[in-house]
């Protein structure tokens, strides 16, 4: 059996940048038929709750889902949250290294439509817990934070 040469680590890491960015393309482009009907912020007969729009999203703070629901003729309620985790382990002269990169985050927005149509201003709030974890373990003990 011949042995497969394996790729170097900057070769690896752009070929997952590239798909990385590839995915948030694809996401992006099918989005729009992914996502419920849109809430229309003007109708005459909006109640408070009436309808609720649901839609997921690819970004920098991860994936993520969010959904609105009006609650008067020109505001809506918004909220959502995103999630990405990514850990890795590399061995290097009898040390191994653990790397643990865990995103969370929470957002709720009130969407004003000051004109009636699809501009809208959105203030809101975000609560983001990200955590970086890095160990080293020399023969499966536990050696210091790297």
């Amino acid at each position: 059996m011949v042995p497969t040469p394996s790729l170097p680590h900057s070769l690896k890491l752009s070929i997952f940048s590239a798909c990385s960015i590839l995915t948030v393309i694809l996401a992006l482009s099918i989005a729009p038929a992914l996502r419920a009907q849109a809430i229309d912020p003007v109708a005459s007969s909006m109640r408070p709750f009436s309808k609720l729009g649901v839609g997921v999203n690819v970004g920098t703070l991860g994936i993520g889902v969010e959904a609105a629901t009006p609650l008067a003729d020109r505001f809506n309620l918004r909220g959502g949250g995103n999630f990405f985790s990514y850990s890795r382990n590399i061995d290097r002269s009898g040390l191994t290294y653990v790397a643990n990169l865990d995103l969370r985050s929470a957002q709720a927005s009130l969407d004003w439509f000051p004109f009636g149509g699809s501009f809208h201003l959105s203030p809101g709030a975000m609560l983001y817990n990200a955590s970086l974890g890095r160990h080293c373990y020399v023969g499966g003990r536990y050696l210091y934070v790297c």
